[in-house]
């Protein structure tokens, strides 16, 4: 895959034409050269182009107002306790650019799915269940933001892939549960724990892989 850097964004284009197309959300303090390590050992089962998005930069609550890289602001280890209603709206403004943009340049089939950790992982599922357009969502050790408000539609069509380490001290596995709850309202939910702390594993990321080709070869049935 080549690599193609820009002041936003990381994008990573395989050798033949894409015909889907992954957007990955960092955590907290991250950026998109977190997913690299990752991404560039997947073997995929077809051609994707892989967008790695960088947060910008701000002031941060929580870690005593210091400015690093968030999607939104956190205000307290109780991450539902108040929540920046602003600044994830904002975020999820920015997703949703990135998904105009790649439908303007490719064909009605191609497939938009969302990988997002922890803080980009809460951002991912809210823009995917708010957003039309999207092929599946994956949110890692994360949470669904703004649920006590729920207001999202379910949608029965959308995969979603919930996946939280047993032993997660940042973000307590007990909210990837109270998420699953919520979302069972999409049919086509599923949560997967491993013996992990808040991180990406390797049994995670083949659990990964695996779903991602039954989600884009759901999307294709659903295309046809």
């Amino acid at each position: 895959m080549k690599l193609i850097e820009h002041s936003d964004h990381l994008c990573l284009q395989p050798d033949q034409p894409a015909t889907r197309t992954l957007i990955c959300l960092h955590g907290l303090g991250a950026d998109g050269y977190d997913w690299l390590p990752i991404l560039q050992s997947w073997r995929t089962s077809q051609p994707t182009q892989c967008l790695c998005l960088h947060a910008p930069y701000r002031n941060v609550t929580i870690n005593q107002g210091l400015s690093m890289r968030a999607w939104y602001d956190i205000f307290d280890r109780n991450l539902t306790m108040k929540e920046d209603t602003q600044g994830l709206h904002q975020a999820t403004q920015r997703v949703q650019t990135t998904i105009q943009t790649i439908q303007q340049t490719t064909t009605d089939d191609h497939q938009i799915i969302l990988v997002g950790f922890s803080m980009g992982g809460a951002l991912a599922l809210y823009t995917a269940l708010t957003t039309p357009g999207i092929h599946g969502v994956a949110g890692l050790a994360c949470y669904l933001p703004l649920a006590t408000q729920w207001p999202y539609e379910p949608l029965p069509s959308l995969p979603i892939f919930l996946a939280h380490g047993q032993h997660d001290d940042i973000i307590p596995l007990a909210w990837s549960h109270q998420s699953y709850q919520l979302l069972l309202k999409t049919p086509n939910t599923q949560l997967h724990t491993y013996p992990i702390g808040h991180y990406i594993g390797k049994a995670l990321i083949d659990d990964l892989l695996h779903w991602l080709d039954n989600c884009s070869a759901h999307a294709a049935e659903e295309i046809a």
